[in-house]
C-alpha cells in the first residue's frame, strides 16, 4: 500500500508496517523508556 519509506542514510523501510512516528524526546515516550 505504501511502498518503501526512506529513513534516511541509505536506509528504507517496509510502509506498511510502521506503527507510528514519534518523537523521541516526547515526555510520554520518555516515561515509556522508563518503565521498560
Amino acid at each position: 500500500m505504501y511502498g518503501l519509506i526512506n529513513v534516511g542514510f541509505g536506509n528504507v523501510i517496509i510502509g506498511d508496517r510502521v506503527i507510528a512516528i514519534v518523537n523521541p524526546e516526547s515526555a510520554p515516550l520518555k516515561r515509556l523508556k522508563e518503565v521498560a
